[in-house]
């Protein structure tokens, strides 16, 4: 058997992590993330650290 948990990312979780005034950072671990970018391609099991502005 295999379970499989997706997480969709939304706008009112990038609004928070910008508005974080203790500057503190979001770690995203096995992320897929698809780009436009034909050399880039589509990356899966990827580690994203989200710092902010």
């Amino acid at each position: 058997m295999t379970i499989t948990d997706t997480v969709s990312w939304n706008s009112k979780a990038l609004d928070e992590i910008g508005a974080n005034d203790g500057g503190r950072p979001a770690l995203f671990t096995n992320a897929r993330i698809t780009t436009m970018d034909p050399l880039t391609g589509t990356v899966t099991g990827a580690d994203i650290l989200f710092v902010g502005s």
